[in-house]
């Protein structure tokens, strides 16, 4: 199956990066004990973009838990900036109030392709402050070259490892290429995409849940 979903780039417009063999799929190696990082999520669940009301209201989106989880597993803080049923022209307004108030290190967004278009505008705020960022979620996994025209770092397939290696990499001052399931440009501006690593076979080795990540703060 991992055969299957390796990799939707074009080989043609970018670099590919071999999976290592010996890379971990899931690395809970902690961040320093002196070091302070906090990831806020984006959780673009417009009113306007959603099949009706109830469906922009459904609840809290367990990718975003499981993410969360794994974070706070290696020592980091998490945030959210929950724009579910947000009209869109008050989005922006309230993604740059988040952004002030959490003073995040690093913004992850998740996005489907009909919300790419908005999430796209987020992500121009955050690269206008100088804020790192990612972007994950099903349009990104499928359209990493048209996210890395703005983005900084696509995760692309399970982000559960990747966002911990991208973390990591931060901290470290170091660059994600070559981090497995993302997609970056290099100090020369070329587009590198790395494979996919292997799936998670075992969901028992992932944390429980943060459902606290959508608890009001």
């Amino acid at each position: 199956m991992n055969a299957i979903l390796q990799n939707s780039a074009d080989p043609n417009t970018a670099d590919i990066l071999p999976y290592p063999a010996e890379y971990p799929v899931l690395n809970f190696d902690p961040i320093p004990k002196n070091k302070s990082f906090t990831v806020m999520f984006v959780y673009p669940n417009f009113l306007e973009l959603s099949q009706s009301r109830a469906a922009a209201i459904c609840g809290p989106h367990l990718g975003l838990l499981s993410l969360s989880a794994c974070l706070k597993k290696i020592g980091c803080q998490t945030r959210l900036c929950n724009l579910t049923a947000v009209p869109l022209e008050l989005a922006e307004r309230m993604f740059h109030a988040d952004l002030l108030r959490h003073a995040p290190d690093l913004v992850a967004f998740t996005c489907t392709s009909n919300q790419w278009p908005i999430v796209a505008r987020l992500v121009a705020i955050c690269k206008a402050a100088s804020v790192p960022h990612v972007v994950g979620g099903p349009h990104v996994t499928v359209q990493p070259e048209e996210v890395m025209q703005i983005a900084d770092c696509a995760i692309v397939g399970e982000g559960e490892g990747a966002i911990m290696d991208v973390v990591r990499a931060q901290i470290r001052g170091e660059a994600s290429t070559g981090i497995p399931n993302t997609s970056v440009h290099d100090r020369n501006g070329r587009l590198i995409h790395t494979e996919r690593r292997f799936l998670i076979e075992n969901l028992d080795d992932l944390p429980f849940p943060d459902w606290l990540l959508f608890e009001p703060v």
